[in-house]
């Protein structure tokens, strides 16, 4: 007498961490994340940004009126990273450039802030860009470093 056999049952392969190309793809889709959320409504709509969100009033508000071209710079830039994001090979230099953008902008942001140069702002607006821009300038760095076989392919 023959006993059933029990169906085979696929073992599943131990849960392995993000490749490397998924870190540097999520740290590429943050920086066009925040370069949209930045840039989209100081090109388009500064009031809302400058005025509604951040409270600046007066000549502070006059004056930051007049960087649209700023925000036109962060939605190219988003879309550099978008069209980088589709196909990262060979793309190191590009995903640097973003690196270093953010690393500066940190830095500046930074500085400003030390130097009350964002006394127009609540601390709270000035904290979250400093966050947001370092935070993502260091993923960028490790995506980088991360997915640096695929950016040299």
């Amino acid at each position: 007498m023959t006993t059933p056999t029990e169906p085979a049952v696929p073992s599943q392969p131990p849960k392995e961490p993000l490749e490397a190309g998924t870190h540097l793809r999520l740290s590429i889709f943050a920086y066009v994340a925040i370069n949209l959320a930045y840039g989209l409504p100081i090109a388009l709509w500064p009031d809302l940004i400058w005025k509604t969100i951040a409270g600046t009033e007066g000549e502070h508000l006059e004056a930051l009126r007049s960087v649209r071209w700023a925000g036109a710079l962060l939605v190219a830039w988003a879309i550099g990273g978008l069209l980088t994001l589709t196909r990262p090979e060979g793309r190191q230099t590009m995903v640097t450039t973003f690196a270093l953008q953010y690393s500066f902008a940190a830095v500046a942001l930074v500085v400003s802030s030390v130097s009350d140069e964002f006394e127009f702002a609540p601390t709270w607006f000035v904290l979250v860009a400093i966050v947001a821009v370092g935070l993502t300038a260091l993923y960028l760095w490790y995506g980088r470093w991360a997915g640096r076989r695929l950016l040299n392919a």
